[in-house]
């Protein structure tokens, strides 16, 4: 019988079709429910929205067929199996919360639905087989419920580079945790590297099928047997390892042209983040000489002697192009829809300053 498993209830294909989803419209519960209503409708086609991360999000139309394909490939590659537990703490208005829920459906899984995105509430005390977030949703968990995370057993973490602290904080625990690489147009992830146990990696390595190659900018090509083989070109800088396993260096978008040389900020968090126990963000601010500057911003609220000590420690750190011209402190650094953090919103509001 089709349908899903939502926590310990089965709902049949003929259920989803017929209710009107509970809770909340804002809450992932809701949200899960009109996903399912529109999985099974006999529309073939799912709309997609990309996550505005670099722009303006935009609308495009995948089939059905493909993400299940996507979904089929993650499954294998992580060995998840039928009755399997799986955790949605991502929002299904966007691919990654999206195929979450398609991979329960595809592998059979037993779908648990957090009530926030903030706190593991709302999920049984037993163990999860498999979730998935995005690296500042986890930080912010493993320091708040390391009890409720380390219940986890293979953890996913997308949507964004994957700073050195976050990296650290994932040494810690004994669940299996991979960094992802994708977009919305690939359908989620095409590939994946270990962070933490023996098989931890700077390079990620594609799923069976991908194929990779760059441009003349060393930009990322991908090619996915569900998008039948089509070039999908990316912004992302990538340095090919072989056929199979790659670097990524940092968006071409994000690069910082600082009088003719150029500042990947990617590159420069992930040499302080590890001296930084709270979230931040590299960005570029226009500047009529030098064309732009790199800036910090940081989601804290520091002291003068605190700020006097992170200047030092960027010294340090970094090579002396390297140090941002400026820190600047935030209550909260913005974030998407998806989680990730706004670089485009954090740079409008310094510039704005």
């Amino acid at each position: 019988m089709e349908g899903i498993f939502i926590g310990q209830i089965f709902f049949p294909k003929s259920r989803l079709l017929e209710m009107e989803p509970p809770g909340d419209k804002n809450s992932l519960i809701y949200q899960t429910h009109v996903f399912l209503k529109k999985w099974f409708s006999q529309d073939q086609l799912i709309s997609l929205q990309t996550s505005g991360s670099t722009g303006t999000p935009k609308q495009i139309l995948v089939k059905k067929a493909q993400m299940i394909q996507s979904a089929q490939m993650t499954i294998n590659f992580l060995g998840l199996k039928k009755a399997d537990t799986a955790l949605l703490y991502l929002s299904p208005k966007y691919i990654a919360g999206m195929m979450m829920i398609v991979r329960a459906l595809v592998g059979q899984l037993k779908l648990f639905v957090a009530l926030s995105a903030d706190k593991l509430t709302g999920i049984p005390e037993t163990p999860i087989d498999f979730a998935a977030m995005v690296p500042l949703q986890f930080l912010r968990l493993a320091q708040a419920q390391p009890d409720a995370m380390s219940r986890i057993k293979t953890l996913i973490l997308g949507g964004s580079s994957l700073p050195h602290e976050t990296e650290l904080m994932a040494s810690t625990f004994d669940t299996k945790i991979y960094h992802t690489y994708g977009m919305t147009e690939t359908l989620s992830h095409i590939a994946m590297r270990r962070v933490n146990g023996n098989d931890k990696s700077p390079q990620f390595t594609i799923l069976q099928g991908v194929e990779i190659s760059t441009d003349e900018r060393s930009c990322l090509i991908i090619r996915t047997p569900y998008t039948g083989m089509h070039p999908i070109q990316t912004n992302d800088i990538a340095e090919l390892i072989d056929q199979r396993n790659f670097i990524i260096k940092g968006r071409w978008d994000d690069v910082i042209n600082m009088s003719g040389m150029k500042l990947f900020p990617q590159l420069i968090e992930q040499k302080i983040s590890g001296k930084f126990s709270v979230p931040l963000a590299i960005v570029g601010i226009t500047d009529d000489r030098a064309g732009q500057l790199p800036v910090l911003a940081v989601e804290a609220q520091w002291s003068s002697r605190e700020l006097y000590e992170a200047w030092k420690t960027l010294e340090i750190l970094l090579e002396p192009y390297e140090i941002p011209r400026k820190i600047v402190l935030f209550e909260r650094l913005p974030l998407l829809e998806t989680g990730k953090i706004a670089r485009n919103s954090i740079r409008k509001l310094i510039e704005g300053q």
